[in-house]
């Protein structure tokens, strides 16, 4: 059998495109191996990342229901002491919009009945609640620079809202919290049970002339007052 110059010329091009699509089949081989390696590295850390993020959460978690348990039990302890009632504020952390969010509720053990006073229908509850908060933020809260927030608690007319029945009993309240976490009150009232329970006050009188008259009580040793 006779093999013309142009059969020759096919087979040896059909030969060069043959050693051309081996080595790019073999180039393939070699990419596909390495994507191959890159995705299973890439799943093995992304594996760890999300264990580590699992941990981080639970940290996290951790951390804030310490802190929850922190506010409920001084929270409790205040409505307990203020109102003389077996009652316990709860905290309840969900997510909101993507974010931590903390719905707060008074709740009788005894009963199970439960109170929203952040909502608006708890009035004296909500300022009892609203002045233990301030006293424990104070005191666990750290800025950056890890040092804590000195200076005195500030409130504007605290426990409007109480019951004149348990009014004696705030009053009490808050000068054991100066002692119990360290920190001096300076507060503005028009009531005369908190007014009268301050060491030390500031009485301001209109007069009639529309001037401003300043009178400062100080209490002596027997309870008594001395104007200043």
């Amino acid at each position: 059998m006779r093999v013309n110059e142009s059969d020759f010329a096919s087979l040896n091009n059909l030969q060069k495109q043959y050693v051309l699509k081996n080595a790019d089949y073999e180039a393939q081989k070699r990419q596909l191996k390495s994507l191959e390696d890159e995705l299973a590295s890439t799943s093995g850390k992304s594996d760890i990342l999300a264990k580590a993020g699992q941990i981080l959460n639970m940290m996290a978690d951790s951390q804030r229901k310490d802190a929850c348990k922190k506010l409920e039990d001084v929270c409790s302890y205040a409505l307990q002491y203020a109102t003389g009632r077996n009652l316990k504020m709860n905290i309840e952390m969900g997510m909101l919009r993507n974010k931590v969010a903390a719905e707060i509720s008074v709740v009788k053990p005894d009963t199970g009945v439960e109170n929203f006073p952040m909502d608006g229908g708890g009035g004296g509850l909500a300022d009892i609640i609203a002045m233990a908060l301030r006293f424990v933020l104070l005191s666990t809260y750290q800025a950056e620079n890890k040092k804590p927030i000195d200076g005195p608690v500030i409130l504007d007319e605290p426990a409007k809202n109480v019951s004149s029945d348990y009014i004696e009993n705030v009053s009490n309240f808050l000068l054991n919290a100066t002692e119990d976490f360290g920190r001096q009150i300076i507060l503005s009232t028009h009531n005369e049970f908190i007014a009268d329970a301050a060491p030390k006050r500031y009485r301001f009188y209109l007069g009639e002339d529309d001037s401003t008259e300043v009178l400062c009580e100080i209490k002596d040793e027997g309870g008594g007052q001395d104007e200043a």
